[in-house]
């Protein structure tokens, strides 16, 4: 056996070991999802993102009124952020209701 061959079956060796140690965690299914409390937050927009089914959601916090947008791939995952104004202040909905 050649150094290369050595070198590469050391470096396959590493990545299967690493994948061994790094584990799973328990997946978030949508069914789970049905049984959440899904009232602090109400959708006011959705949109294709176009890339490999992904959606990506506008939101509203119905406590503050603060605007986020979610991206969602099922093939990744969710990532969710606040929506900023051009002094760098959470955006507000307009249709918030203070009095909620």
């Amino acid at each position: 056996m050649n150094n290369k061959s050595k070198l590469i079956t050391v470096f396959m060796f590493l990545i299967i070991f690493c994948f061994l140690l790094s584990g799973c965690s328990k997946a978030v299914f949508y069914e789970d999802m049905q049984e959440m409390d899904h009232s602090r937050f109400e959708r006011i927009g959705v949109y294709n993102g176009g890339l490999l089914g992904s959606l990506e959601y506008i939101l509203y916090d119905t406590e503050t009124g603060v605007m986020y947008v979610q991206y969602y791939n099922g093939n990744v995952g969710i990532g969710m952020t606040v929506l900023l104004d051009t002094d760098g202040k959470p955006l507000i909905y307009d249709g918030y209701d203070k009095g909620n």
